[in-house]
């Protein structure tokens, strides 16, 4: 049985970037990825906050894949039809991207770095000898256990509500998550593209509403369930409904969020494992690529060294870094910092 030097859980974003940084530094990676094809189903809104980080990782999919750069996030009082909020992007804004393009994208990377790739194949279990965790099983046949110097959590949300973060870092503790539906529409009304809405109204199936406006002709919107939907495209009395009557359904997936979204774990390292992305509690594609960059470095020096210890090094990087000091916290940015334009400023000041 080879031994890797590192086996990455998830394809996504945060553990193709890991597994890529991993390899670029001259380890042996193998990255796991559950399904049978990076980016399917669809997670998220795919938008990419604006940071330097961002601007370097945009350079090459330039191209290749649809961007749309974000000029702006408005919010609309949905009864009266006003708008109370018109946040013009000053740098932070940075692009919607399809996220099951860049999800093969960051995937491609990785492979391009050196990093192998096994689809189809969910972790199970992890492997422990005493307290130190050794690999991984998985449902697969033809690799049901690998052995690992380093394993890197990056399975998403999940993780956190009955996965190996539930298990390793909060042990039993029970949070609040929320579930609904990802819908891609196309032929909704009044829309311009790069500029983000937001619905605020007392009706509960209205406020909270964003449109993320990838193009013209494609919106991104999320409902807790599809009823929702339907109901609103019969109403004359709201801005949203007004803008989605004529819209069509052209994907439609599940989502899952958390109620404390962008709270990171207090602990994200076990002996022999690492949690990045939203595995490790943080929110956003961007927070979660920069956390899987530090634990990439982290793991990859570990691995050289053959000193498991120094992993605890990419938990203290982590608590002294601009994603930790500026989560991305979407659903609380009113009641926390109070505008929607000084949070992204915050996170526009955003570094490795």
């Amino acid at each position: 049985m080879k031994k890797w030097d590192v086996v990455v859980i998830g394809a996504g974003p945060a553990g193709s970037f890991a597994a890529k940084v991993a390899a670029e530094n001259g380890c042996q990676v193998l990255l796991l990825e559950e399904h049978h094809a990076v980016g399917q189903p669809r997670h998220g809104t795919g938008w990419l906050l604006g940071t330097d980080f961002t601007e370097e990782l945009i350079k090459p999919l330039k191209g290749k894949i649809p961007v749309q750069k974000v000029y702006a996030f408005h919010i609309y009082d949905a009864d009266s039809g006003t708008a109370v909020v018109k946040a013009e992007d000053t740098g932070w804004g940075g692009y919607l991207v399809k996220r099951q393009l860049f999800d093969r994208e960051i995937a491609l990377m990785a492979l391009e770095a050196g990093a192998k790739i096994s689809l189809a194949t969910k972790v199970v279990d992890l492997i422990r000898e005493g307290d130190q965790i050794v690999g991984v099983k998985t449902n697969s046949k033809r690799l049901p256990e690998i052995r690992a110097g380093v394993v890197i959590c990056a399975d998403g949300i999940r993780s956190l509500h009955s996965g190996f973060a539930q298990r390793e870092l909060l042990k039993g503790k029970e949070e609040g998550y929320a579930a609904g539906i990802l819908m891609e529409l196309v032929g909704v009304k009044e829309v311009k593209p790069g500029i983000i809405e937001g619905y605020q109204s007392a009706d509960k199936t209205i406020s909270g509403r964003n449109l993320w406006t990838h193009s013209s002709n494609s919106c991104l919107i999320t409902f807790p369930h599809i009823n929702i939907f339907w109901d609103l495209k019969q109403r004359e009395d709201n801005l949203l409904s007004k803008k989605i009557r004529d819209a069509q359904p052209l994907q439609i997936n599940g989502y899952y969020m958390r109620e404390e979204m962008g709270r990171f774990c207090e602990r994200v390292v076990d002996k022999g494992l690492i949690f990045v992305g939203d595995a490790s509690g943080n929110s956003g594609i961007i927070h979660g690529m920069i956390s899987a960059y530090y634990g990439a470095m982290v793991t990859a020096e570990a691995a050289k060294e053959k000193d498991m210890g120094s992993l605890m090094e990419y938990e203290r990087m982590l608590k002294a870094s601009d994603i930790y000091r500026y989560p991305y916290r979407w659903r609380t940015i009113r009641g926390e910092i109070g505008s929607f334009a000084e949070t992204m400023e915050r996170m526009k000041e955003i570094q490795l």
